[in-house]
């Protein structure tokens, strides 16, 4: 309904986004295969943008070829998107801010997740640390005992020990 009475839908596009679509537009028209679904960014009637996922696709219109498009509105889920990432890079600077050693790993015992901590204490790398398990920075008595406290925080939900950590063992 924004549409109705303008006249021509060019009077919604920024500039820059005229000039992309049209781009891709003739592209398609042409026999190319650009991406036939993709993000665009549209002004409402009154000037706010909208994001919008475009579907487009030539069609035979009355033996003309024409660019059909199908416009769905994704501007709340490009916001949740954002909102999410913004949310998710607040988290990752709280791990990396704790003054102590923490980590996440999965039932396989890899690293799943840790803090600049583990990097900076290790002098491993992430990439090293990727390749590595908790039991690679113990060892002995120490080494069995944090693998079995390990085993029971994924049987129990939590376990606790005391061991010496050590650097240089991997």
């Amino acid at each position: 309904s924004e549409l109705l009475g303008l006249g021509s839908m060019h009077a919604l596009f920024t500039p820059q986004e005229l000039a992309r679509v049209g781009e891709l537009n003739r592209r398609r028209l042409a026999g190319e295969s650009p991406p036939a679904v993709y993000e665009m960014e549209m002004l409402r009637a009154d000037g706010r943008p909208v994001r919008l996922l475009n579907h487009a696709r030539v069609v035979n219109w009355d033996g003309v070829d024409a660019v059909q498009a199908t416009l769905v509105d994704v501007t709340e889920r490009h916001r949740a998107l954002e909102q999410l990432r913004a949310e998710k890079d607040f988290i990752e600077r709280s791990i990396d801010s704790l003054p102590g050693i923490f980590y996440v790993i999965d039932a396989e015992g890899r690293f799943v997740r840790w803090n600049r901590s583990l990097e900076t204490v290790s002098g491993y790398d992430g990439e090293e640390i990727a390749r590595m398990s908790p039991l690679d920075f113990f060892a002995g008595d120490d080494r069995h005992l944090i693998a079995e406290r390990i085993a029971e925080v994924f049987e129990h939900g939590e376990s606790g020990a005391e061991a010496d950590y050590q650097v240089g063992l991997a």
